[in-house]
Formats: structure tokens, sequence, C-alpha cells
């Protein structure tokens, strides 16, 4: 065995997404007790979350107006009217405005960024509002049902969308706010214990249950992501697979389609692959796919392009919206690419070293053009880059 390419598998990296699966079932394997995953699947997981709850994050925010402003009409008409005014006047200045906003924000697309942050400051200004509500009244002598605090507690711990720690965070400021406030309008000792404790033990037992639910959210968040890249990608490569290739591929000739872009197609495939495992072996040659894959990966870096493994030896990629002398300074970087692997091929009727064919077709989808129709026609040039000798591109 060549000694160039005796230890080429112990030299390949995983791809990008067998190193996304590595780090899920690490993450599954050393468990997140802490509700942390490790910084690159954390942000991902955030938006997962945020968007998880988001539909009845946005009932909530409704029933609660309509259960403030319930209990605007209805209690305010047994307080005396400058008591009546002022708590009217704070819902209207505090409450209704904090609601309306993080509901209107919600809908927006920039907005929902910032939605977890203020979904927080929303629960806060909920909850110190009806704090300092209670202390006003109480110096004019009436007891102000402190209920909507638990409800608060509960709504941030559950509804509206805050992860185990802001809930927690938010839930023991109020508890704390609330003995100060209280202690310094002099309410009675056993009635402020009293009060203390329940709003204690409700924060300890949605905190409990919220635990529990984040951390059963956590799981699936990992075990369905790792479902689904093991659906969709290549056990050997990491890359696509071709059925997820072909459902990319779709999405994205409908879009040119629609925006009237040009869409290129590349289809690459190893020169006498066949002789490289028949003289170094199956082992190495599963190193050399790996290889490849990572090369072609980094010939494919905008976000609307993919690759695939295409099947055996054969390699897909789809470039959206590009010139044709672009796709053939891409054509020609993905061929210098495999070969600048420097991977010892003494058996390949190309070269000396692992190299690679491909075709190239381009097409602005119409009425005239399929997807199908596309890859064929770079499958039929691909075939004539390998009548011209291999290591080499040719376009349609």
């Amino acid at each position: 065995m060549d000694a160039g390419v005796k230890n080429v598998g112990a030299s390949i990296k995983p791809g990008v997404n067998l190193a996304q699966i590595e780090r899920l079932t690490q993450q599954i394997s050393l468990g997140f007790r802490n509700l942390r995953f490790f910084p690159e699947l954390e942000p991902e997981f955030r938006v997962y979350f945020r968007d998880l709850n988001l539909r009845r994050m946005r009932v909530c925010l409704m029933l609660s107006m309509l259960l403030f402003t319930a209990f605007d009409l209805v209690f305010s008409r047994s307080l005396p009217p400058d008591v009546a005014r002022v708590l009217v006047a704070a819902d209207m200045s505090i409450t209704f405005p904090t609601l309306l906003i993080t509901l209107l924000v919600s809908y927006t697309a920039r907005g929902r960024h910032w939605l977890p942050a203020l979904s927080a400051a929303c629960i806060l200004a909920l909850g110190l509002c009806r704090i300092g509500l209670y202390g006003f009244t109480h110096t004019h002598g009436i007891s102000m049902p402190y209920e909507g605090l638990i409800l608060i507690i509960m709504g941030g711990f559950f509804l509206l969308g805050l992860t185990f720690y802001r809930a927690l965070i938010c839930a023991v400021l109020f508890l704390v706010c609330f003995v100060v406030v209280m202690a310094s309008v002099s309410l009675p000792m056993v009635e402020l214990v009293h009060r203390s404790y329940y709003l204690l033990a409700t924060t300890l037992v949605c905190a409990l249950a919220a635990y529990t639910s984040e951390y059963a959210t956590r799981y699936n968040f990992l075990y369905n992501h790792l479902q689904l890249h093991h659906a969709e990608s290549d056990a050997l490569t990491g890359m696509r697979n071709r059925r997820a290739f072909m459902d990319h591929y779709d999405r994205l000739w409908k879009m040119a389609r629609r925006d009237a872009k040009r869409i290129a197609v590349c289809i690459v495939d190893a020169d006498c692959f066949k002789a490289y495992n028949d003289h170094y072996g199956h082992i190495e040659g599963d190193a050399v796919l790996r290889a490849l894959g990572e090369a072609i990966g980094r010939i494919v870096r905008r976000p609307l392009d993919g690759a695939a493994r295409y099947g055996g030896e054969e390699f897909v990629v789809v470039w959206y919206d590009l010139t044709r002398a672009d796709a053939s300074n891409l054509a020609e970087r993905l061929i210098s690419e495999v070969l600048g692997l420097g991977i010892a091929h003494a058996y390949s009727e190309a070269g000396p070293l692992v190299s690679v064919s491909a075709g190239v077709a381009m097409a602005i989808p119409g009425d005239d053009s399929t997807p199908i129709q596309l890859l064929r026609r770079a499958d039929e040039a691909l075939y004539r880059a390998k009548e011209n000798g291999r290591n080499r591109f040719e376009m349609d």
C-alpha cells in the first residue's frame, strides 16, 4: 500500500453535519442538568423554544389584557375615586402598553429576535406594577387581592415563553419586592408572613414544574434534531443524502423560477474510484469519499447553495443566482480543491493523485425546463468530461 494514503482516514476531519451529529449525541450523553447546551447549540435551542411557545404566548397576552380590563372595571368601582384613578392610570400607562407592545412585536419577523428579552421585561413590568399598587392601596386602608401576583408568577413560568432561569429570577425578585414594599407600609406581620409563604410556595412549585418541562423540551430538541440529521444526512460523509438534496433542489428551483434567477447544477464523479477501492481497500476508499465531501463543501458556502452525496462516488452541487463565468470558476476551483488534497492514486488513468470529473449545466427555470432535465444535462456534461480525459469539467 502506498505510504501517501496509509493514514488518509485518520487525517480527515468530519464534515459539518457529522460534527453536528457528534455534538448532539455528546450533549445527550453528558446531560444538561443546568439547562444549558454547548455554546453552538444553545442559540438554536433558544429560537426553537421561542417559536414553540409563540402561539401560547400571544393567547396569554390577549387574555391578560381582557382580565386586567375586567379587573379595572369591576374592582375600581368599589374604590374611592382618587385610588381608582391611580389604579386605572397605572394599568393604562404601564400594564396595557407593555402587553400590547409585546403582542405586536411577536407578529414582526425582526421583533421576534428581541421577544425573549421583551417578554421578561413585560412580566417584570406587570409584577412590579402590581406590587406597587398593593402598597399604594394598603396606605389607603384597602386590601387589594394579591392573587393577581400569583397568576403573574405562573404566567412567567409557563405562558410567556420565558426560559426557566429568567422566570425564576423574575419570581424571586417579585417575592423580595413584595416583602419590602408591604413591610414598608406596615402590613401586619401575620398577614405578611401568610402572603409571603404562599408566594414562595407558588414559586417553588412552578419552578419545579417549569424545570421539568424545559428539561423535556430540551431533550426533545436534541433527539428530534438528531433524528432529522440521520434522516437527511449521508452516514459516511455527513453531507445531505440524495433525498434531502432533491427536496432542497426542488425548493430552490421554484424560488429561481419565481425570481427569474439562473440556477446551476454540477455533478461530480471520482475518477477511477473502483481501481482505488480494488488496490487500497474500501476503508481507505471511504476515507477518500469523506475527504471529497469536505473539499466540495468548501466550494458551497452561500446559504442557498447545496451539495450532497448523490450515490456511490458521485456528488452533486447546486448553485443559485450566478453567471456562466461564476459557475465555470467554481467548477475549476472544485477540481483544484480535490487535487489539493494530495491523496495518491497510483492506479488512476487521470494522474497520480485522486481527482474528479464534473459536468455543469445552467438554466433559468421556465415552462420549457424541469429540474430533472437540468440534472440530465449536467450528467451528459460529466460524461463528456470523462471522455475528454478526466480531471476536468465540461459545461452544457
